[in-house]
């Protein structure tokens, strides 16, 4: 947490750093036990998420830009001949 909330200058809300893995979906809240030994369940609104491709499991683009989509081609249909058994 960073230093303002630490020493309780500001109670509105906390900073705190989240890591995030591309191999699972971003945390959307935190439990969190105060000060009576309540446990609250805290929403997270990150400042910037990373693009992320559930494709390849990376970040850098989304899923429609992954360079290692299969490209999908007709095949080339070859019909047998009379003289083809």
């Amino acid at each position: 947490m960073d230093k303002a909330t630490s020493s309780y200058e500001r109670l509105e809300y906390t900073r705190c750093f989240v890591e995030i893995s591309a191999k699972t979906p971003v945390t959307k809240f935190v439990h969190q036990e105060i000060e009576d030994g309540e446990k609250v369940n805290v929403d997270i609104e990150y400042e910037w998420l990373p693009p992320r491709c559930s494709k390849c499991i990376c970040f850098g683009h989304v899923d429609h830009q992954c360079p290692t989509k299969q490209l999908w081609k007709q095949k080339k249909i070859v019909h047998a001949g009379p003289h083809d058994n």
